[in-house]
């Protein structure tokens, strides 16, 4: 074989190489993102039950009689308070979580996020999980204000 010939065939073998390379990292980082999504579910999904076992322990200590806009605004303050950990308070060895779930009211700044809209005319506190869509939530809950 021709040293051209043999440089034109290895030329093609790279080819194919970085061809076949980029369709499996592609492949790859299609399931990574699929894993990603999936795991952004599941955390939502935890962060929705978290809301409705706080509220729901909340009025049974008493704190009936709210409004649904005083329960949302505390409910969302409680929530967020709750996942601040200080790398101080941890086990030794022990690594703060990546991934913290955002509660905010009205409508979310993001994605990934669980927005408690106050309903005064029901007297219900919607609590609503987004995903990267933030005009139609991917989980909706209603929790009924206590006192009414």
């Amino acid at each position: 074989m021709s040293g051209l010939r043999k440089k034109q065939l290895l030329a093609a073998l790279a080819v194919i190489w970085v061809a076949m390379a980029l369709f499996l990292l592609s492949g790859a980082t299609e399931l990574g993102r699929s894993r990603a999504e999936e795991a952004n579910r599941r955390r939502l999904q935890n962060a929705v039950w978290v809301a409705q076992a706080n509220y729901d322990g909340l009025q049974d200590v008493g704190y009936a009689g709210w409004t649904p806009t005083s329960a949302a605004q505390r409910l969302v303050t409680l929530l967020n308070a709750a996942q601040v950990t200080q790398p101080d308070e941890l086990p030794p060895g022990m690594k703060l979580p990546p991934a913290r779930t955002k509660y905010v009211l009205g409508k979310p700044t993001g994605p990934w996020q669980v927005a408690l809209v106050a309903d005064e005319r029901r007297k219900r506190v919607r609590v609503e999980a987004y995903g990267k869509d933030l005009e139609k939530p991917i989980i909706v809950r209603e929790l009924v204000v206590a006192g009414y």
